[in-house]
């Protein structure tokens, strides 16, 4: 996963690194933000996760900074996640381009749908810019196709998904381009979208959309990318429904009511529910669109004004309902939901186990 940041946002220590405490010098993006190119890879998310927690809270172990989508300027900041195989060697071409290949046709079917994993401010969306940097990718590809494309090395395409080349000692990767969230959040979405890979591959198939599958996925992406609400639009997208034997991996379910359904049986076909950090994002996000109220009492709650689904309540509590139970009222929860005694600043409550 990429970081990209406000230069402004981002404590000046963090960003030049002058004595190799953190994640090294940041460049300067040309669309605006800094960047920190590169957290992993790694297998295992989690170690991906600690490592910038941990590291980042060596400047404030509370909130080092407060995470934006957005630079002062307008500028979009897109930190770009990236799925790839760990081995890319040419031993077993044929394999690594049908695995391509399921991965690619996974990530583009399902993606939009884990649109609360990849957006930072779920009250008021996606940042403005995000139909020119990660306009909505619909296209799936072959086997033949796949493999011309690796062979290539095609450049990167300014899409929601897209191949990102390989260069020097990186890897080709699909890049989720429409990533801006918090890596706490951003790679728990990627968790799940690699274990919906992983049950596809060993089915041999990915999951498809019946009918008019494009123009599904259009609405969706309208849907989300369209600002305010995100947990709410996707409520209100759909229906949905897959073909036969093209559904999720690990559900005979085909028809869905809408894009919220979706998103709730992969993360339930998918979860552990072992209390893990993974869990802790599930449950928030399972929580937003509960409908169910949060209390905070005003002198515990996040700095800001009330705003949205947030609402003033006797006893000097605030409720939050919907999106407003979403990580830009979590800003310093973001940095901790690897600790063992972890707690939303807003949201349900987490048993640590």
């Amino acid at each position: 996963m990429e970081i990209e940041q406000d230069g402004d946002v981002v404590p000046s220590e963090i960003l030049r690194d002058s004595r190799g405490e953190y994640f090294g010098r940041w460049e300067s993006d040309l669309s605006g933000p800094r960047e920190f190119p590169d957290l992993g890879p790694r297998k295992q998310v989690k170690s991906l996760v600690t490592r910038f927690q941990d590291t980042a809270r060596q400047y404030d172990d509370e909130e080092p900074w407060s995470w934006h989508n957005e630079t002062g300027a307008g500028d979009g900041c897109g930190s770009h996640a990236h799925i790839t195989f760990a081995d890319q060697t040419e031993g077993d071409r044929e394999r690594f381009v049908e695995g391509m290949t399921i991965a690619w046709n996974s990530a583009v079917e399902l993606t939009p749908f884990l649109a609360p994993f990849f957006c930072s401010d779920w009250e008021n969306g996606f940042r403005g810019s995000i139909n020119r940097w990660a306009s909505p990718q619909l296209t799936r590809y072959s086997q033949s196709t796949m493999d011309r494309k690796v062979r290539r090395n095609n450049d990167r395409t300014y899409d929601s998904v897209t191949l990102s080349p390989r260069e020097g000692s990186k890897p080709i990767t699909i890049e989720l381009r429409l990533n801006e969230a918090h890596p706490s959040f951003a790679l728990v979405g990627l968790t799940f979208l690699r274990r919906t890979m992983t049950k596809a591959m060993r089915g041999g198939w990915s999951p498809k959309l019946a009918g008019d599958r494009r123009g599904q996925l259009n609405e969706l992406y309208r849907a989300v990318y369209r600002g305010g609400d995100v947990i709410e639009s996707m409520q209100e997208a759909g229906p949905f429904e897959f073909k036969e034997g093209r559904g999720i991996p690990g559900s005979d379910q085909l028809e869905f009511d809408s894009a919220w359904d979706v998103l709730m049986k992969v993360m339930a076909v998918n979860g552990i529910d072992r209390g893990a950090y993974d869990d802790h994002v599930k449950k928030l996000i399972q929580k937003a669109g509960s409908g169910d109220e949060v209390r905070v009492h005003q002198s515990e709650a996040p700095a800001g004004a009330v705003t949205g689904n947030a609402m003033a309540a006797d006893g000097g509590e605030l409720v939050y309902t919907g999106s407003a139970i979403g990580p830009q009222n979590n800003g310093r929860a973001l940095w901790h939901t690897c600790d063992d005694d972890f707690s939303w600043d807003v949201g349900p409550d987490v048993d640590p186990r």
